[in-house]
């Protein structure tokens, strides 16, 4: 069975992005994942007068994160960064608060 050589840097074209090993160069995943990175920093924080009450949609807690193993479990070490988990998210609330903000616009 051959084995598939890896993408290098060379031929991304990309210094500041290296290849993963394993994958083909596909230009529409990587326009794909250029605009997705682009919407994502545009809309990090709302746009002004837009209120954001998080509190009152959903329900979370700090935790430290989760290290995925090989055997599908995760670890935990409390000495790891601190990740947001929703364990609640009170869906009716959220929705009736989502269509009143479209019917005003």
């Amino acid at each position: 069975m051959a084995r598939k050589k890896p993408v290098t840097t060379a031929q991304t074209g990309n210094p500041a992005q290296p290849a993963l090993p394993g994958l083909a160069l596909n230009p529409l995943a990587d326009y794909v994942r250029g605009r997705a990175t682009e919407i994502l920093a545009d809309t990090a924080e709302p746009p002004d007068g837009v209120e954001v009450d998080a509190e009152r949609f959903l329900r979370s807690r700090l935790i430290p994160s989760p290290i995925p193993q090989y055997d599908h479990h995760y670890s935990h070490d409390p000495r790891r960064h601190l990740i947001r988990y929703v364990y609640h998210v009170e869906r009716d609330r959220l929705f009736e608060d989502l269509f009143a903000r479209l019917a005003k616009a």
